[in-house]
């Protein structure tokens, strides 16, 4: 009798120290013979938990605004043909800065731990026997970490049950040894899948630092040795913060168009008539019959838009014509191209030109030339008194494969060691073509997580020298879908003298130097959209930019891709050059440059997401001479 009290005393002090046990000790316990289930309170969480071998499990999370509900089910089949049921239900306070979850852990066939900590002895040596099969243990981690999981990315925060200070965020807000680098002690960003064995890093790791591509002479170091502030400042018009869009006439896009055209014909055809210096017939009706040769401007379409169809390549004037008996006039000024005569002719929709030829049917025009080069004036000299060290990139800022933002972070490594003086990050960073971004399962704002990458971007640049410009982009999930795009909004914890946001496109004024950035892939657009009439030159990169330069437009192309929402009003105040810049920041999908053209340096670096990046040196002229070996450029690849 005494023996039987004493087990059954051992048993309940056995339950009474699993009923205080803590967190990290719950287990899920559980058998086809016989079935104990615990349940105790800790803190904010209810927990019910069970375990069988051989189960099949599954398991399904629904999160509130207020909590999150997890449920496993798991069903198990026994020689016996009898069937367990175990459920385990966590409720857990949810907010958007906070996540927890649970490891699903598979323990080997033989586990030391002795199944049922309760009950007679032979259902223990049963039951021990019956553990030598694979089965699972469905457990809560040893310490309930307070993360932001985003589809496998865990974003380190500062404790607390909410985070507004953003800037605590980061390398300096890090709290799991296993989330630091064991050689810098900052916060590394686990891989989305970390089984993949081939991933990007993996891939390029073997040309690590290597220079792609060189221009300019060699300097001795990109090492920042004189730490001082240049003060960056906004040229020219740019869009507003609170502009509006979504709301065009037809009319109105129209008479956009039409007056671009015109301005820019113009100065064209001043341009052409100074070099040609002769009396020849200008004039703006495209389709003039005349039995002389004459010049007129307008602006290129096509009749198809299959380039393998070989398309003809038309002329639309920017004014109706005078009252005429042909019905094709009255609709609208165009006029077919005839350039059968042209040794070479490259063409893209919307490009604005001047052409010479005759016309004798006002329908079709024999073309003798064409003129292009609409030359706008050039910057002045910058003033820069001192060398300008410049590292450029450009997004997406992380694999196709993850969210882990690798090359950003090691991007910003390289800055923080050589501590240039501007650092150029053109967006996306939050592109919306990410297969993550397009699963939708991000559990905190679109928002919010661009103002935590910000944050620890900028806690990699606490003490330096180093200003950063973010310049915005249309394929970010969490802005506005428009081109000219608006700068981005930060919260006022991340906001910072040395942060500077910008719209796209942009124009800076550095002491005198002009840089012009955008980071629409109007290089690519243009590439797809070109039809090459003629013999083409084989410079393919060098005619992309000179497109640019020429139309005075950082998006001269109409209509523009399918995938770009262009807003007329927009377009016409803030997407065209009133100076040609020093420096043209133009990335794209298409191979990295950096080359001189019409006197201004074009430089691509390419993607971040394809481990490349640019730096560059820069110079002050000496007296009042300015050119293109003031400029040092490198592109690597990291």
């Amino acid at each position: 009798m005494s023996s039987a009290r004493e087990c059954d005393g051992k048993r309940r002090e056995r339950e009474r120290k699993i009923l205080r046990a803590p967190a990290s000790s719950s287990f899920a316990l559980c058998s086809t013979v016989r079935r104990r289930v615990y349940t105790w309170y800790n803190g904010a969480s209810v927990v019910v938990v069970g375990c069988v071998p051989r189960a099949f499990v599954f398991s399904c999370a629904m999160a509130s605004r207020a909590f999150s509900l997890s449920l496993s089910l798991s069903l198990s089949l026994s020689l016996s043909l009898s069937l367990s049921l175990s459920l385990s239900l966590s409720l857990t306070p949810f907010t958007r800065d906070t996540y927890f979850r649970s490891s699903l852990e598979t323990v080997p066939r033989r586990s030391p731990h002795p199944l049922p900590l309760c009950g007679s002895k032979a259902q223990r040596v049963f039951l021990e026997k019956k553990s030598k099969r694979s089965f699972l243990v469905l457990r809560r981690r040893a310490s309930v970490r307070r993360e932001i999981v985003t589809r496998g990315v865990r974003l380190c925060s500062a404790p607390g049950p909410r985070s507004p200070d953003l800037e605590d965020s980061g390398p300096s807000g890090c709290k799991e040894e296993e989330a630091r680098s064991p050689q810098t002690g900052e916060c590394t960003l686990p891989p989305l899948e970390p089984n993949n064995t081939t991933t990007a890093t993996q891939l390029t790791s073997t040309q690590s630092g290597k220079i792609l591509s060189t221009f300019g002479t060699k300097i001795s170091t990109w090492v920042n040795n004189k730490k001082m502030r240049y003060l960056i400042r906004r040229a020219g018009p740019h869009v507003p913060k609170d502009a509006r869009y979504m709301f065009e006439l037809l009319k109105s896009t129209s008479d956009i168009r039409t007056r671009a055209c015109r301005s820019i014909g113009q100065r064209i055809n001043a341009v052409w008539a100074e070099q040609k210096k002769d009396d020849m017939l200008v004039t703006w009706n495209v389709r003039t019959k005349q039995q002389k040769s004459y010049r007129t401007w307008g602006r290129v379409c096509f009749d198809s838009e299959n380039k393998q169809s070989n398309p003809t390549a038309m002329l639309e004037g920017c004014r109706k014509p005078p009252k005429s008996n042909n019905v094709d006039a009255k609709l609208w000024p165009l006029v077919e191209l005839d350039v059968s005569d042209l040794r070479e002719c490259c063409l893209f929709p919307g490009q604005i030109v001047a052409v010479e030829g005759l016309n004798l049917t006002e329908s079709l025009m024999k073309v003798h030339d064409i003129f292009t080069s609409g030359f706008i004036p050039a910057a002045n000299p910058p003033s820069l008194v001192d060398e300008l060290k410049i590292i450029v990139a450009a997004g997406p800022f992380t694999h196709s494969n993850d969210l882990d933002y690798r090359p950003l972070w090691e991007l910003m490594d390289k800055v923080a060691e050589d501590e240039p003086h501007l650092l150029v990050l053109i967006g996306p960073f939050l592109d919306y073509n990410h297969p993550n971004f397009q699963d939708d399962e991000l559990v905190v704002p679109y928002q919010e997580y661009f103002d935590r990458l910000i944050s620890r971007v900028k806690s990699y640049l606490a003490g330096k020298c180093t200003q950063v410009v973010l310049v915005a982009s249309n394929r970010d999930a969490h802005h506005h879908p428009v081109y000219p795009t608006p700068e981005y909004s930060l919260h006022k914890s991340v906001q910072s003298p040395d942060i500077h946001v910008l719209p796209d496109p942009c124009t800076l004024d550095i002491n005198g130097l002009r840089l012009g950035i955008t980071s629409i892939d109007c290089l690519m657009h243009l590439a797809r959209s070109e039809v090459a009439l003629t013999q083409s030159s084989p410079d393919k990169l060098t005619r992309l930019g000179n497109y640019i330069l020429n139309q005075a437009c950082y998006y001269p192309l109409y209509p523009p891709a399918k995938e770009i929402n262009v807003d007329s009003e927009l377009w016409e105040k803030y997407a065209f050059l009133n100076e040609k810049p020093h420096v043209l920041f133009l990335p794209s999908d298409m191979r990295h440059f950096c080359k001189s053209i019409n006197d201004s340096v074009i430089l691509n670096p390419e993607r971040l997401s394809k481990r490349t990046y640019a730096r560059m040196h820069i110079e002050p002229p000496m007296g009042n001479g300015w050119s293109k070996d003031n400029i040092t450029c490198e592109i690597i690849k990291m």
